[in-house]
């Protein structure tokens, strides 16, 4: 099949359910074609979402609402007709849990493992296909990528931040204050807010923490990613969306 763009936006747009070819069609897109669909996707999310992305496991952070979940699993060597059947059978199941109320579809990515087919790899490209098509597929109910994010992103991730609205931050047991800064710049990079941090200075806090923790360079860490960003207004310029008025 070949994705035909023109008339996907103008299904989406008019609200009407994807097929399984649009599907296949997505997760066997180009590059090219992806980043339009990026487009597509996170002008979905904007419009039930806003800016803001919730981050599940923020320090202080209450425990997300009880809404219906539908978990999927996603790994390597699934074909696109395999892999599109299990995202259709999740949204269809949040759909039918929800009666029109909202929901949330849980994305786990399963760790890496090398796969004698290279082209069944779940790439950092298909990987932001999956969840293009999450999007679309389930439209206003919350989309969560809880496991494997920077792993199977990796250099795509601001791309996979337009599309979903609720994350867990990575805290690698080697260096936890490191990836959780820089999780903190990818949500920066891509025009995010932290949900519920309005008035602290979530910055400050996680130093505090990680010091507390026996981690002396987590101020290290957070001035030389969050800090100087003159062209982002100077010091952190509250602009990494943590909420905070600077981390220095």
């Amino acid at each position: 099949m070949t994705l035909n763009f023109s008339e996907l936006k103008a299904r989406v747009s008019h609200k009407e359910h994807l097929t399984i070819n649009d599907v296949v069609d997505i997760l066997s897109s180009g590059p090219g074609a992806k980043f339009a669909l990026v487009e597509l996707a996170a002008q979905q999310r904007t419009e039930f979402f806003g800016r803001e992305i919730t981050i599940a496991n923020l320090l202080g952070a209450a425990p997300l609402s009880d809404i219906p979940q539908v978990v999927v699993t996603v790994a390597d060597a699934e074909d696109d007709q395999t892999l599109a059947r299990k995202l259709m059978d999740a949204a269809e199941e949040l759909e039918s849990l929800t009666h029109g109320q909202s929901g949330q579809l849980v994305l786990d990515f399963l760790p890496v493992h090398k796969v004698s087919d290279a082209a069944q790899a779940l790439s950092p490209m298909r990987a932001v296909g999956v969840l293009i098509a999450l999007r679309l597929l389930i439209g206003s109910h919350s989309l969560f990528l809880r496991q494997q994010r920077v792993q199977r992103l990796q250099s795509l991730q601001s791309l996979g931040l337009h599309v979903i609205d609720t994350l867990m931050l990575e805290q690698n047991q080697e260096n936890a204050s490191l990836s959780v800064f820089e999780d903190f710049v990818s949500i920066r990079n891509a025009r995010l807010e932290i949900s519920g941090v309005q008035g602290r200075d979530i910055v400050e806090e996680y130093i505090s923490f990680f010091e507390s923790q026996g981690d002396s360079d987590a101020r290290s860490y957070a001035e030389v990613l969050l800090g100087d960003q003159e062209s982002s207004g100077g010091g952190c310029g509250g602009n990494c969306g943590c909420g905070s008025g600077g981390c220095g």
